[in-house]
């Protein structure tokens, strides 16, 4: 039997950023509507959804734990399917899934790891601006262990994801390392960045949405970025799985994130929408 040739560079980098958007955006997308599911599980209300933020509420007379689960939950839920897509990854001889599941855990580890450490390591009593886990800490009250315990979480989950995927990426076979590693690692991070930054001005915060796309994409998701050069000097693994020509069914993938992330971002939709 034949075997498939090898992908080209430029089909290479199509693949990248293809199955790159279709994790992004399918983490970014579940986030979302893990909070407004979780208002309704608690008994809240879920009003909208938008590409980048959820209106949902719980009654301020509701019982801590429902008002703790709707601004936790979300990162909570990236930080369990990153862990679902890691255990796929490591179990599939597919490469064409292998490689998605990779990008879903990175920017599942990424996001969810790191609203708890930034929003512990950045939060302010007296502050407005409350992300989920700064929201977390409020309702919590003033207690240092609290935002001591939930920034070490996160920092070492963050550094772990960190050190992982160039490892992760060892797991393609390729002739020269840095081509490939460069196409793996800076395709997701380019084409997820570049479509939020596009983005940015529909968010629903005003122009405070551009800052958030620079930390956490950008800055959150650099991790991307440096595993380029971390994996280029390392050689494959043993069981490292050589990609196939997917140029159609990356488009695809790509074509689709981004109808999603655009329909969103031009919401919000729901019957409580503003």
């Amino acid at each position: 039997m034949a075997t498939a040739p090898p992908p080209s560079p430029r089909s290479l980098w199509t693949l990248a950023v293809g199955l790159g958007l279709g994790a992004f955006v399918l983490e970014q997308v579940a986030h979302e509507c893990c909070h407004g599911l979780t208002a309704l599980a608690v008994g809240g209300r879920w009003d909208w959804l938008h590409f980048f933020a959820v209106g949902s509420e719980v009654s301020p007379e509701a019982p801590r734990a429902a008002r703790l689960a709707v601004p936790a939950g979300a990162a909570l839920w990236d930080i369990a399917l990153g862990a679902v897509a890691f255990l796929v990854s490591r179990r599939t001889s597919r490469p064409t899934l292998r490689l998605f599941s990779v990008y879903l855990a990175a920017f599942c580890w990424f996001a969810g790891f790191g609203y708890l450490f930034f929003d512990a390591a950045t939060y302010d009593p007296e502050g407005t601006d409350l992300g989920d886990w700064k929201r977390v800490l409020q309702i919590l009250g003033d207690v240092p262990l609290a935002r001591l315990v939930v920034g070490a979480v996160g920092l070492a989950g963050y550094l772990g994801a960190f050190y992982w995927l160039p490892r992760a990426l060892t797991r393609f076979a390729g002739e020269e390392r840095w081509p490939l590693a460069r196409a793996l690692a800076w395709g997701p991070y380019l084409g997820a960045n570049l479509l939020a930054t596009a983005l940015a001005w529909s968010h629903p915060i005003g122009d405070g949405g551009l800052g958030l796309v620079l930390s956490k994409g950008w800055l959150g998701f650099s991790g991307f970025f440096w595993a380029a050069w971390m994996a280029r000097s390392e050689p494959p693994s043993e069981d490292a799985v050589r990609l196939r020509e997917r140029t159609a069914l990356a488009s695809g993938v790509a074509i689709a994130a981004i109808v999603v992330a655009v329909g969103l971002a031009l919401g919000p939709w729901g019957p409580g929408a503003p």
